[in-house]
């Protein structure tokens, strides 16, 4: 899966482009995801910080935006992902949570329609 980037005052190298879709990689393959497309948008500032941006479209209709300031560039793109995995972890706890609650709930159902059952 690569990741679209695109740089904004600044000229990105094919060693950035690796190492973005490397981690994108290793983050979708480590929390078994299925992104329909990654967007990610590089800004050096006047300053000097390296300011990295990152839109996921994930599957079932899920969006993250993510992004990592740094003086390094490298350092930049870490932070981003390791907001993303953060959030990723987020949306999966909530997602088991509901399906939990939701089974829960199914099963306290069917048991009061079978103690209602008399033969």
């Amino acid at each position: 899966m690569l990741v679209a980037l695109k740089g904004k005052h600044i000229h990105l190298s094919e060693a950035v482009q690796t190492y973005v879709d490397g981690l994108a990689e290793a983050t979708i393959s480590k929390y078994h995801l299925h992104p329909i497309e990654m967007h990610a948008h590089f800004d050096k500032d006047p300053h000097g910080l390296f300011i990295f941006s990152l839109v996921a479209h994930m599957a079932k209709a899920w969006t993250t935006r993510v992004s990592g300031e740094d003086r390094d560039a490298y350092k930049a793109i870490d932070g981003a992902f390791a907001h993303l995995a953060a959030q990723i972890r987020q949306h999966k706890k909530r997602d088991v949570d509901h399906q939990r609650h939701h089974d829960n709930h199914h099963f306290e159902d069917k048991v009061k329609r079978a103690d209602s059952l008399t033969f």
